[in-house]
Protein backbone atom coordinates (compact mmCIF):
# COMPACT_ATOMS: atom_id res chain seq x y z
CA UNK A 1 0.00 0.00 0.00
CA UNK A 2 2.97 2.25 1.24
CA UNK A 3 4.52 1.80 -2.39
CA UNK A 4 1.40 2.37 -4.17
CA UNK A 5 0.42 5.64 -1.82
CA UNK A 6 4.39 7.09 -2.37
CA UNK A 7 4.14 6.56 -6.42
CA UNK A 8 0.94 8.34 -6.57
CA UNK A 9 2.30 10.80 -4.68
CA UNK A 10 5.15 11.20 -6.47
CA UNK A 11 3.74 11.22 -10.01
CA UNK A 12 1.13 13.09 -9.05
CA UNK A 13 3.38 15.51 -7.97
CA UNK A 14 4.78 16.09 -11.35
CA UNK A 15 2.11 16.29 -13.01
CA UNK A 16 0.43 18.62 -10.84
CA UNK A 17 3.47 20.94 -11.14
CA UNK A 18 3.60 20.81 -15.14
CA UNK A 19 -0.33 21.43 -14.65
CA UNK A 20 0.55 24.35 -12.70
CA UNK A 21 3.16 26.20 -14.91
CA UNK A 22 0.37 25.52 -18.15
CA UNK A 23 -2.31 27.94 -16.24
CA UNK A 24 0.69 30.56 -15.13
CA UNK A 25 1.37 30.85 -18.85
CA UNK A 26 -1.99 31.04 -19.93
CA UNK A 27 -2.99 34.76 -21.36
CA UNK A 28 -6.26 36.00 -23.61
CA UNK A 29 -3.73 36.48 -26.39
CA UNK A 30 -1.39 33.39 -26.56
CA UNK A 31 1.20 33.44 -29.55
CA UNK A 32 2.31 30.35 -30.89
CA UNK A 33 5.72 29.29 -28.63
CA UNK A 34 3.91 29.70 -25.25
CA UNK A 35 0.38 27.52 -27.38
CA UNK A 36 3.03 25.07 -28.88
CA UNK A 37 5.19 24.73 -24.99
CA UNK A 38 1.79 24.69 -22.67
CA UNK A 39 0.88 21.95 -25.08
CA UNK A 40 3.81 19.86 -24.58
CA UNK A 41 3.62 20.05 -20.53
CA UNK A 42 -0.28 19.16 -20.62
CA UNK A 43 1.05 15.77 -22.98
CA UNK A 44 3.93 15.16 -20.57
CA UNK A 45 1.39 15.35 -17.69
CA UNK A 46 -0.35 13.22 -19.27
CA UNK A 47 1.71 10.50 -19.94
CA UNK A 48 2.82 10.75 -16.40
CA UNK A 49 -0.51 10.21 -15.37
CA UNK A 50 -1.16 7.38 -17.15
CA UNK A 51 2.29 5.70 -16.58
CA UNK A 52 1.26 6.29 -13.03
CA UNK A 53 -2.04 4.31 -13.23
CA UNK A 54 -0.07 1.62 -14.85
CA UNK A 55 2.44 0.99 -12.50
CA UNK A 56 0.47 1.92 -9.04
CA UNK A 57 -1.93 -0.95 -10.70
CA UNK A 58 0.75 -3.35 -11.26
CA UNK A 59 1.55 -2.79 -7.61
CA UNK A 60 -1.60 -3.25 -6.35
CA UNK A 61 -1.55 -6.70 -8.18
CA UNK A 62 1.83 -7.38 -6.90
CA UNK A 63 0.37 -6.77 -3.47
CA UNK A 64 -3.05 -8.80 -3.98
CA UNK A 65 -0.16 -11.63 -4.87
CA UNK A 66 2.27 -11.25 -1.89
CA UNK A 67 -1.08 -11.43 0.64
CA UNK A 68 -2.03 -14.49 -1.46
CA UNK A 69 1.00 -15.96 -0.77
CA UNK A 70 1.25 -14.84 2.62
CA UNK A 71 -2.12 -16.47 3.78
CA UNK A 72 -1.49 -19.68 1.76
CA UNK A 73 2.15 -19.96 3.21
CA UNK A 74 2.99 -21.66 -0.37
CA UNK A 75 3.33 -20.91 -3.82
CA UNK A 76 5.05 -18.44 -6.07
CA UNK A 77 3.49 -14.91 -7.80
CA UNK A 78 2.13 -17.01 -10.36
CA UNK A 79 1.96 -16.72 -14.04
CA UNK A 80 -0.39 -13.50 -14.22
CA UNK A 81 1.95 -11.62 -11.96
CA UNK A 82 4.99 -12.14 -15.25
CA UNK A 83 1.73 -11.99 -17.63
CA UNK A 84 0.52 -8.26 -15.54
CA UNK A 85 4.44 -7.12 -15.75
CA UNK A 86 5.15 -7.54 -19.79
CA UNK A 87 1.18 -6.10 -20.01
CA UNK A 88 2.82 -3.04 -18.17
CA UNK A 89 6.27 -2.99 -19.41
CA UNK A 90 4.34 -2.75 -23.17
CA UNK A 91 1.55 -0.13 -22.13
CA UNK A 92 4.56 1.70 -20.61
CA UNK A 93 6.24 1.70 -24.14
CA UNK A 94 3.07 2.91 -26.09
CA UNK A 95 2.61 5.90 -23.67
CA UNK A 96 6.58 6.80 -23.87
CA UNK A 97 6.26 6.52 -28.12
CA UNK A 98 2.73 8.20 -28.13
CA UNK A 99 4.58 10.98 -25.94
CA UNK A 100 7.82 11.19 -27.82
CA UNK A 101 5.21 10.99 -31.16
CA UNK A 102 2.89 14.53 -30.34
CA UNK A 103 6.11 16.27 -28.41
CA UNK A 104 7.76 16.35 -31.73
CA UNK A 105 4.41 17.13 -33.56
CA UNK A 106 2.30 19.21 -31.22
CA UNK A 107 -1.66 19.22 -32.24
CA UNK A 108 -2.93 22.00 -33.93
CA UNK A 109 -5.05 25.24 -32.20
CA UNK A 110 -8.51 23.52 -30.86
CA UNK A 111 -10.94 24.78 -33.14
CA UNK A 112 -14.89 24.85 -32.72
CA UNK A 113 -17.11 22.72 -33.86
CA UNK A 114 -19.95 23.03 -36.10
CA UNK A 115 -23.56 22.78 -34.28
CA UNK A 116 -25.28 19.94 -37.41
CA UNK A 117 -22.47 17.66 -35.78
CA UNK A 118 -24.20 17.34 -32.41
CA UNK A 119 -26.61 14.52 -31.87
CA UNK A 120 -28.74 14.85 -28.51
CA UNK A 121 -26.95 18.17 -27.76
CA UNK A 122 -24.12 15.84 -26.39
CA UNK A 123 -23.20 13.54 -28.49
CA UNK A 124 -20.43 14.50 -31.40
CA UNK A 125 -20.47 12.50 -34.92
CA UNK A 126 -18.59 13.46 -37.89
CA UNK A 127 -17.05 10.82 -39.96
CA UNK A 128 -14.54 13.43 -41.61
CA UNK A 129 -13.40 14.77 -38.54
CA UNK A 130 -9.71 13.33 -38.34
CA UNK A 131 -10.02 14.12 -34.32
CA UNK A 132 -11.13 11.27 -31.60
CA UNK A 133 -11.99 13.78 -29.00
CA UNK A 134 -13.49 16.88 -29.60
CA UNK A 135 -13.76 19.69 -27.04
CA UNK A 136 -17.22 19.08 -25.29
CA UNK A 137 -20.16 21.92 -26.82
CA UNK A 138 -20.83 22.65 -23.42
CA UNK A 139 -18.49 23.13 -19.95
CA UNK A 140 -14.94 22.53 -19.73
CA UNK A 141 -13.48 18.80 -20.99
CA UNK A 142 -13.30 16.85 -24.06
CA UNK A 143 -15.90 13.96 -26.01
CA UNK A 144 -15.50 11.52 -28.18
CA UNK A 145 -16.11 11.47 -31.72
CA UNK A 146 -18.13 8.67 -32.30
CA UNK A 147 -18.23 9.28 -36.55
CA UNK A 148 -14.68 7.67 -35.72
CA UNK A 149 -14.50 3.53 -34.98
CA UNK A 150 -11.46 3.91 -32.67
CA UNK A 151 -14.22 5.82 -30.41
CA UNK A 152 -16.49 2.91 -30.08
CA UNK A 153 -13.42 0.23 -29.63
CA UNK A 154 -12.16 2.87 -26.94
CA UNK A 155 -15.71 3.27 -25.36
CA UNK A 156 -15.82 -0.62 -25.42
CA UNK A 157 -12.34 -0.91 -23.56
CA UNK A 158 -13.13 1.31 -20.95
CA UNK A 159 -16.19 -0.16 -19.91
CA UNK A 160 -14.90 -3.75 -20.40
CA UNK A 161 -12.10 -2.89 -18.36
CA UNK A 162 -13.86 -1.04 -15.62
CA UNK A 163 -16.71 -3.56 -15.30
CA UNK A 164 -14.30 -7.09 -15.50
CA UNK A 165 -11.51 -5.10 -13.20
CA UNK A 166 -13.32 -4.79 -9.92
CA UNK A 167 -15.19 -8.53 -10.67
CA UNK A 168 -11.18 -10.08 -11.40
CA UNK A 169 -10.10 -8.09 -7.65
CA UNK A 170 -12.86 -9.38 -5.84
CA UNK A 171 -12.52 -12.94 -7.31
CA UNK A 172 -8.80 -12.60 -6.23
CA UNK A 173 -9.52 -11.78 -3.01
CA UNK A 174 -11.71 -14.56 -2.59
CA UNK A 175 -9.66 -17.11 -3.61
CA UNK A 176 -11.90 -18.60 -6.16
Amino acid sequence: MWIQLTLAVVFGAIAGVLLYRTQKTRSVVENEVNRQERERMLMTAEAISLLAAIWVTFQGLLAIRLIMMWQLMCCGLGSIYYQSLVVCIVLSGIVAVRAAVYLQYPKPVVRQTEDVHWRLRRLYFNRHDPALFVPRRVGPGWTLNFGRPQAIVFLGLVLFVSIWAPLFIFRVLLGE
